[in-house]
């Protein structure tokens, strides 16, 4: 989820070697995908919250 990277969509873009516009398209994408197919905002969520709490747990296991 972009809301979780620190960055750029021009950066983003450049780290999988595309566009910007490619971003924003995929952006939209799955915010429309979030708001017609329960299905997958359940995977979403799902995924989001591993990887969530995955960053997290690293982030208490670094400050020790």
């Amino acid at each position: 989820s972009r809301r979780h990277v620190k960055t750029t969509l021009k950066d983003i873009g450049r780290f999988y070697n595309r566009d910007h516009s490619t971003v924003i398209d995929s952006c939209e994408t799955v915010y429309n995908l979030m708001t017609t197919d329960m299905a997958y905002r359940t995977t979403y969520s799902k995924i989001n919250n591993i990887l969530v709490h995955d960053a997290r747990a690293k982030e208490v296991t670094n400050a020790n």
